[in-house]
């Protein structure tokens, strides 16, 4: 029921509505009704809400009545009416949607023109208008086309010590300013003048108007036209002597919000260069360092407070002084010439342009430096010249000696075929057709001719022309028989090499012994006897014996039962399993000296050649290193390090006194001749330069991987460390190893790496350096450990030119800021970005594993030189298959025909987490674990474990001797400047003419601004190009997505794999890399990279732990363990010509109870016959549908690293 007083307003609302109806000039009584009502709005709030309701219209009436009079009193009441009714927020939107925005500004500008100007209508005007404006979006533009800007400006210019009518106005001018296009025209019409008046103005009793005027400022300056205005105005030195004085009264910090407003106006300004100029002139920086030291001493600033010394630290850091970075040149000091090409003009790959001081903005103040998840910036290929982008059948030909597995056990098939067949394939051709089996893309195809026709055509003179060619290819080994050092075969022994034709290679005539009889379906002695005649002995030699010839071992016995019929492991009991596998596969048991005494690993160091001026070996490298049986977690950021660090930056060029500023090591210095000085004294007076004085610590990065180009000691404990550029290159800088000796135990040093380069780093999100102790290694404990405390990535004050840093963005770099505690007293430590593996790890590494195929002696493992490298070095190629499980044709030709996976890693030298997988994955492969040797039955293994060995070997971060990043070279990389991917490729290209494209191509690399591992693939939808549609259809304009299968197994096997951080995108910027060149060219559908992660986990069981060692080699083991279960996924039940698994090697996917340790392994069956072998069909550890498992609790028990909080190793290896 309405209440008499509710019934008389809408009384009067409906008598005002009439009146307006009637045209009614009887301004007296529309007087007495607007006050009436203005007074019940005033005093009833049911009368106001009466008045908004839809019932009474009341809204439309009072607008109506305000636009049609022209009388000022009516006006005033009416207006008045709205002010009363705003009391609420709602009824402000309320209003915009009733039109008064347009209504109030058209009775501005009318009220405007008037003369005399009423002001008090004018400032009830403005306080309505500044209520309703931030609700109505298009204020702004609604404002600058009614003319209502300059209105309002010159109320504000006329009225600067008037502040009943100042501050309404100002608010209003507020409003209008969020509008860029409305700044610009109030800028010139002399808004930012005014402003800064009404500051000088103010004091504290007029604190308000002060903070509206800030307010409107700081708009007013984000345009640049408008920051120059007030630096030319004598601006900044007013906001800077205001901030003196408000922050010097403002004792109880009751006045923070206009110290802030006075800050954001400053930091607007300084993003001009002219505004830091002038801040600089002004002696801003020392103003404000000043103020921010005081609030930090308080004993509880506060958040207030800590927004204004974040504020701070951003003016500051914007407006330090730019300078080069301290070195003669940002180009590598490391000089290397390249040679002359005959096929391509020489590269002048080092820009022509250094560094230089750019003042430039470069478009962020965020202390954060970016999000974490910021995208990675796209490397956009180059021009590539279009050299030998496709080559001949018979130009890869030379590459059959890089396949023996296509030529050995010949003599074996022609034992078996009759005669007219042995004639017929003499005449053509020596060296047999594959067999071709399906692939991920080449299912049922037909065999290729073209390999017959050539040698049928051409003969005995084809393969002349074939070893005249190799002599003509840079790089590749011209030598047919491989020697030794490059070599080494064990398909049960080491023989000669693999030579251009299948009658060239040497067979073993050394002293044949009886063999024993063996089980049902063994070969006769007769049949080995023959067999020897093409093959080498197969011993168990000791690991000295490893690198030398098998005819030295004439009476070396014979035991093919074992070694060539049955390739799988014989299992007596789960405890005897275990113990034999104790040594072979354990992350952490065997890997600290590798087995390889110090006088070795210094002789495998002595073929490896460098560029730098190697002076020593390592320790690391010498006593290698143990995964630390702890989890380690993220490290904990702490709160405001960054602006701690920052105020620290800008003491030092306040009061420069208090910096030592002395260089301790000084790279430019020994490549310039004063090395040998050094080496020699460590504390004569030259070396004071290089090495620190006898307080200071001591610096050296002259060993193989090492890169630190100068270190300068700036206070008693902190140091500035300069990384050198990749060679011939003058950016790049991330990857960093030095050593660092002769300091004192318990105190924190400080480092700071000043020229990194990308905008963002997972150091700001729990990623700590790695640091080896030598102390603790001759105490037993010989391991890379997560160090460091007070770690921060920021960005400095050095500049470097776009054109000196070949057009990347950004013109700053960057600073990585740790801290580290030393615990022992005359102690020799290295820091590393990362855990480090060189070059000359992987040839211990390899000759360890070499040295253990003595045991498992069913393996077919080969290791060849591809190539040599620009610096002279070898790159490694490695086969790793089973023998033949049955010495008959069926038996070799199943071994033939074996899908292939080809694996590469470490393209960037800087990602040493790729040679770890790698590592993981080799050890795997070459042990005696039964899973290992189901994949050696099943596939053939082609490995290229390192493919910028130059790069790895210098210190580079992503670059070759060259300068290039070898992973944009894919397309039509050069045989001179880039032959590790000129013969890789080359390999790939052999196989897809013989018809035997890959089945999986992965290319391992670590990522630096992402957690966990994952994969990047390749989907023909989600390419760039158009004409990639038209590339593994299934018909009906199907995709084919079996290349997602791979990922989603090891998402579902790999505690560290992230499947969510998978990407199947093929953009432009990444057309010339392996992952997209191999599925493009070669026709690999399953083409992936595989990053690694350089920090830790965010998802799954290692969650919040940063990744290390060992949970890198165990993806590289749940890589293969997953290409077992995608061969089963992609092909019929019945694996090809693959002997059966049984129960006893079952992973949990069958099994109700994945618990081993509660569910022992019961005995294994009695070793099968061959023929038991050839009829048995029983299914392997998969899936019956060949798919992913839709058990959910099938991946519960992970095998991985054991941490508090993840479930047992499974298999007890891990």
């Amino acid at each position: 029921m309405m209440s008499a007083t509710s019934a008389r307003a809408c009384g009067m609302l409906q008598t005002l509505e009439k009146l307006n109806t009637q045209s009614s000039e009887d301004v007296e009584q529309i007087r007495y009704l607007t006050s009436r009502l203005q007074a019940l709005i005033r005093d009833q709030e049911k009368v106001r809400k009466d008045v908004v309701s839809k019932t009474t219209n009341g809204l439309h009436i009072l607008l109506a009545t305000l636009e049609s009079s022209k009388d000022t009193h009516v006006s005033i009441n009416i207006v008045q009416c709205f002010l009363e009714l705003l009391h609420s927020g709602k009824r402000a939107s309320l209003l915009v949607s009733h039109g008064a925005t347009q209504i109030l500004l058209g009775m501005l500008s009318s009220t405007f023109q008037q003369q005399p100007v009423n002001d008090e209508l004018m400032k009830i005007l403005h306080q309505v208008l500044a209520k309703i404006g931030p609700k109505d979006r298009k204020f702004g533009v609604k404002a600058r086309l009614s003319g209502a800007l300059s209105i309002t400006l010159g109320i504000v210019r006329t009225h600067t010590s008037s502040f009943s009518i100042l501050l309404p106005c100002l608010l209003v001018l507020k409003v209008y300013t969020t509008n860029a296009v409305n700044c610009s025209h109030l800028g010139k019409s002399g808004a930012v003048t005014t402003m800064l008046k009404i500051i000088t103005i103010c004091n504290r009793k007029q604190h308000h108007i002060m903070k509206h005027a800030l307010d409107t400022l700081s708009h007013l300056v984000k345009s640049k036209s408008n920051s120059a205005r007030a630096v030319g105005q004598g601006g900044m030195a007013l906001l800077l002597s205001t901030y003196a004085e408000w922050h010097k009264g403002d004792t109880r910090n009751r006045h923070i919000t206009i110290r802030k407003g006075l800050l954001v106006s400053l930091k607007n300004i300084t993003a001009l260069k002219t505004g830091r100029k002038a801040f600089i002139e002004a002696d801003g920086i020392k103003i404000l360092y000043s103020a921010a030291k005081e609030m930090s001493e308080m004993y509880v600033p506060g958040k207030d407070l800590e927004s204004l010394t974040t504020s701070i630290s951003v003016i500051l850091r914007k407006c330090f002084p730019r300078n080069r970075l301290p070195v003669p040149t940002i180009r590598s000091c490391v000089p290397f010439s390249l040679p002359e090409s005959p096929t391509m003009p020489k590269l002048d790959l080092v820009q022509a342009a250094d560094d230089v001081i750019d003042e430039s903005e470069d478009g962020d103040d965020d202390l954060s430096s970016g999000d974490e998840i910021a995208k990675e910036p796209q490397e956009i290929e180059g021009e590539c010249p279009l050299y030998m982008c496709k080559r001949s059948l018979q130009e890869l030909q030379v590459y059959n000696k890089f396949f023996p597995e296509m030529t050995d056990f010949e003599e074996i098939i022609a034992q078996n075929v009759d005669k007219s067949e042995l004639e017929q394939d003499e005449k053509s051709t020596r060296i047999p057709t594959p067999i071709v089996i399906p692939t991920g893309i080449t299912e049922n195809a037909e065999p290729q001719s073209s390999f017959d026709t050539s040698q049928q055509n051409g003969g005995k003179n084809k393969l002349i022309n074939v070893k005249e060619y190799r002599k003509n290819v840079p790089n590749l080994d011209q030598n047919p028989s491989v020697s030794e050092e490059d070599t080494v075969e064990t398909n049960g022994s080491k023989t000669s090499s693999v030579s251009d034709s299948a009658n060239s290679r040497t067979t073993q005539k050394g002293k044949q012994h009886k063999v024993k009889k063996s089980t049902k379906g063994s070969k006769s002695p007769v049949k080995i006897r023959k067999l020897s005649k093409s093959l080498t002995h197969v011993k168990h030699s000791s690991p000295e014996r490893t690198c030398v010839k098998s005819n030295s071992c004439p009476n070396a016995s014979l035991d093919f039962a074992s070694s060539m019929i049955v390739s799988r492991m014989t299992l007596s009991s789960p405890d005897k399993q275990d113990k034999s596998l104790e040594n072979i596969w354990n992350f952490t048991d065997d890997d600290a000296n590798m087995n390889v005494t110090p006088e070795m690993y210094a002789k495998l160091e002595e073929s490896t050649k460098s560029v730098l001026p190697v002076s020593k070996i390592s320790f690391p490298d010498i006593h290698g290193h143990i995964s630390p049986p702890f989890s380690e977690e993220y490290s904990d950021k702490q709160s405001n390090i960054q602006k701690s660090l920052v105020f620290e930056d800008i003491d030092r060029l306040i009061y420069p006194e208090g910096i030592i500023d002395r260089v301790v090591y000084d790279l430019d210095a020994i490549m310039n001749g004063d090395g040998s000085t050094l080496n020699s004294n460590p504390m004569s007076p030259k070396a004071r330069i290089s090495n620190g004085t006898a307080n200071g610590l001591k610096f050296n990065s002259l060993f193989e991987c090492g890169n630190l180009r100068k270190a300068i000691w700036v206070r008693q404990h902190e140091y500035d460390l300069i990384l050198n550029s990749d060679v011939n290159c003058n950016h790049h800088h991330q990857w960093f190893y030095f050593e660092v000796s002769n300091m004192t135990p318990g105190v924190p040093y400080r480092f700071n790496v000043i020229n990194c380069e990308k905008p963002n780093s997972q150091f700001n999100y729990g990623m700590q350096p790695v640091m080896y102790s030598i102390k603790e290694a001759m105490q037993g404990r010989p391991s890379w450990k997560r160090s460091g405390t007070k770690i921060c990535y920021y960005r400095n004050h050095f500049s470097r030119s776009s054109a000196a840093t070949g057009g990347q963005k950004g013109k700053s770099y960057f600073t990585l800021s740790f801290s580290i505690t030393f615990q022992d007293e005359d102690d020799m430590c290295y820091l590393a970005y990362h855990y480090p593996y060189t070059y000359t790890m992987l040839q211990a590494h390899l000759w360890k594993l070499e040295s253990n195929l003595k045991e498992l002696n069913n393996i077919y493992y080969k290791r060849q030189t591809l190539c040599q490298t620009l610096g002279g070095n070898s790159c490694t190629l490695l086969t790793i298959t089973s023998n033949p499980l049955t010495l008959d044709s069926d038996g070799i030709q199943q071994f033939r025909n074996r899908p292939y996976i080809f694996l590469s890693a470490r393209v960037h030298p800087g990602e040493s987490n790729a040679s770890w997988v790698m590592k993981g994955s080799l050890k795997f492969l070459l042990s005696s674990h039964p899973i290992a040797q189901v994949l050696r039955d099943t596939f053939i293994f082609k490995i290229v474990p390192m493919l910028n060995p130059d790069g790895v070997i210098n210190g580079n971060h992503r670059c070759s001797l060259t300068g290039e990043d070898l992973n944009r070279r894919w397309i039509s990389p050069n045989p001179e400047f880039h032959p590790t991917i000129y013969h890789t490729k080359g390999l790939l290209q052999y196989l897809k003419n013989i018809q035997q494209q890959p089945l999986v191509f992965c290319d391992f690399h670590g990522h630096s601004r992402k957690k966990n591992v994952f994969m990047y693939g390749c989907s023909t939808t989600q390419s760039y190009l158009a004409e990639d549609l038209n590339m593994y259809q299934m018909g009906d304009n199907i995709e084919d997505t079996s290349y997602k299968t791979l990922p989603r197994l090891l998402g579902q096997i790999a505690p560290s794999f992230a499947l969510s951080n998978c990407s199947f995108t093929v953009d432009k910027g990444k057309e010339s890399t392996a992952r997209v060149v191999v599925w493009r060219e070669i026709g690999v559908l399953r083409s992936y990279t595989m990053e690694s992660t350089y920090c830790g986990c965010d998802n799954g069981p290692y969650k919040g732990l940063q990744i290390n060692t060992a949970m890198l080699e165990e993806m590289g083991q749940k890589f293969c363990e997953g290409l077992l279960k995608l061969k089963r996924a992609s092909t019929s039940k019945t694996m090809l010509g693959t002997q059966p698994i049984y129960q006893y090697i079952l992973t949990s996917s069958e099994k109700e109870d994945d618990s081993l340790e509660e569910t022992p392994l019961s005995p294994p069956p009695p070793t099968p016959s061959a023929a038991d072998i050839a009829v048995d069909d029983e299914d392997i550890s998969l899936d019956e549908d060949g798919d992913e498992s839709d058990d959910e609790d099938e991946d519960d028990d992970i095998t991985g690293i054991p941490v508090e909080g993840a479930k047992s190793s499974r298999n007890g290896y891990s």
